[in-house]
């Protein structure tokens, strides 16, 4: 776990691409333009950016590519560039990377980026996570060739514990859905989603469906990190990093305890203690919904509703725009787009700037993003990391 008490760090700048397929654009395209734009948002140029962290998305990681491509085309005399990878949880850690860089006094603005062309790649996420990479392992034998596979046994775990309904489950696709209908930008934004055509969807790994899983998409974002001091002469209102927490899934691995709420907990407390607030002072969530067996068990796990409960939660319509706790405001990973970590933290600046449009959360001052990630090589125990952060509005 960490702790960053950072009304000493904020974002700046924000710079996204366009979601979806796009066809003959490559992951350095789409990093560039995502990275020129976050440098213009904060009013600085590439010269004043002094290290550039990046996670590579499964089509950069099958392949030859040249970290320094990015900084180097843009023109920016960075003193690193580093290469983060924690699934769900890289842009979290990114950011984190970049609080220490300027603490050190390596320099005063670091960029944390993400591109990549899975969907026009027709990329298949296997169990390594790299285009269609399968282990055969002891796994194996038994069907575990993907997170998907993994996260249905947590979500079989949470029916038969807690009676979760597969109608409870949908309550959240279609909350995703719903925010994504509202956005032009969102992937999802003209295909809408009725319960009857989320139960009769096809099995992927069951009990998860098609609308269970998050989509595949190309598409790029990029932040810009600094100091406070330096936020305040930004042209856009600073989004301050209040808290970030991180925790780790593997002692319950070795407990025989998995598929609980353990890591995703101690993030989120250590979030919450660094930045000096309760759960109850959160406007908004941004959470990681790689699935939607994921936001149920982080809702319960951070404390917005009781362990078993989420269900009923979310089915009750507590993640709308009216609820008590609008959450995935842009329709996140099962709708709006996939960037792995970085989608809800793209929101959470929206929210925070008051630039959501028609899902913006009135008076919104405080977000709790998360990510949620694969740390693992095989799938023979399920390793995965919780990251969360607590963002301030200026």
């Amino acid at each position: 776990m960490m702790v960053s008490k950072s009304s000493g760090h904020a974002i700046t700048g924000l710079g996204v691409t366009k979601q979806g397929r796009l066809t003959g654009r490559s992951s350095i395209e789409l990093r560039i333009e995502a990275l020129r734009a976050a440098i213009a948002d904060a009013g600085i140029t590439p010269r004043d950016v002094g290290g550039y962290i990046y996670q590579p998305g499964p089509v950069e990681m099958g392949a030859y590519c040249l970290p320094g491509e990015v900084p180097k085309l843009l023109g920016m005399p960075t003193r690193f560039v580093w290469n983060v990878q924690g699934g769900g949880t890289s842009a979290i850690l990114g950011i984190m990377a970049a609080c220490g860089a300027i603490d050190a006094g390596v320099c005063d603005y670091v960029a944390v980026g993400y591109g990549d062309t899975m969907l026009s790649s027709s990329v298949v996420v296997g169990a390594s996570g790299m285009l269609g990479d399968v282990d055969h392992d002891t796994m194996g034998a038994y069907g575990m060739y993907s997170p998907g596979a993994d996260h249905a046994l947590a979500a079989r775990r949470h029916m038969h514990d807690y009676g979760t309904t597969k109608e409870q489950m949908g309550a959240v696709a279609l909350n995703a859905r719903a925010f994504a209908n509202m956005r032009s930008d969102a992937f999802m934004h003209d295909r809408p989603l009725t319960m009857d055509e989320y139960m009769a969807s096809r099995l992927i790994a069951e009990p998860l469906n098609k609308f269970d899983n998050c989509l595949i998409a190309d598409g790029g974002c990029a932040f810009i990190v600094t100091r406070a001091d330096r936020a305040r002469n930004a042209p856009k209102p600073a989004v301050h990093i209040d808290g970030i927490g991180y925790g780790h899934s593997i002692c319950e691995a070795y407990q025989r305890n998995s598929y609980r709420h353990a890591a995703i907990k101690a993030a989120g407390e250590t979030a919450l203690r660094g930045a000096g607030v309760t759960i109850k002072d959160i406007d908004v969530a941004q959470i990681y919904d790689c699935f939607t067996i994921t936001v149920l068990m982080a809702l319960e796990g951070l404390g917005f509703c009781g362990i078993g409960e989420s269900g009923p939660f979310v089915a009750d319509g507590n993640l709308g725009l009216n609820g008590a706790i609008p959450t995935n405001t842009a329709g996140g990973e099962l709708a709006w787009g996939y960037m792995q970590g970085f989608t809800p933290i793209v929101e959470a600046i929206r929210q925070l700037r008051g630039e959501s449009g028609p899902t913006q959360v009135k008076d919104a001052r405080l977000c709790l993003v998360t990510g949620h990630g694969g740390t693992y090589k095989d799938m023979g125990t399920m390793e995965y990391a919780d990251g969360a952060m607590v963002l301030r509005r200026d």
